[in-house]
């Protein structure tokens, strides 16, 4: 199986390397393999979306999809398997950039979390109840060790 990552940036002057992503979930399906997790075929080349987004660009989504317009970290769509895409994880630089200090953290790291939690959606993870959002953060703490 391969792994593709695309991603583009709405933001002016932001840059990620293709690289560090590619690295990132690599490691994430090696510890987390979504493949498995979601009974997919082995054998296919996948695709993942990451889009980096403002927080004007995020708003709008989440208005959209989820009836709030505020600005929201990330917002993870699932794939269609039919067509060999995992999915697409959505993140907001901005919040990210207004997060990271509150957590005493770059905006790297920042972003890394939201990245992984996107993948954690991918895979079956929720946050919706108490418990879940627990299972959550204990998911993200342990993958941010392994990243």
């Amino acid at each position: 199986m391969k792994l593709s990552v695309e991603f583009c940036s709405h933001v002016e002057g932001f840059e990620w390397k293709t690289e560090r992503l590619e690295n990132l979930f690599q490691i994430l399906n090696g510890t987390v393999p979504i493949l498995n997790l979601l009974g997919l075929d082995k054998e296919t080349d996948w695709t993942l979306s990451v889009v980096f987004m403002d927080a004007k660009e995020i708003s709008e989504l989440h208005e959209r999809f989820f009836q709030d317009p505020s600005p929201t970290d990330v917002i993870t769509f699932p794939g269609d398997p039919s067509m060999g895409s995992l999915g697409e994880i959505c993140v907001c630089v901005e919040v990210a950039e207004q997060e990271a200090p509150y957590h005493n953290h770059s905006t790297e790291r920042e972003i890394t979390l939201y990245l992984i939690h996107g993948w954690l959606h991918l895979t079956g993870f929720d946050d919706k109840t108490p418990d879940d959002i627990f299972i959550m953060r204990m998911a993200e703490a342990a993958l941010m060790k392994e990243v």
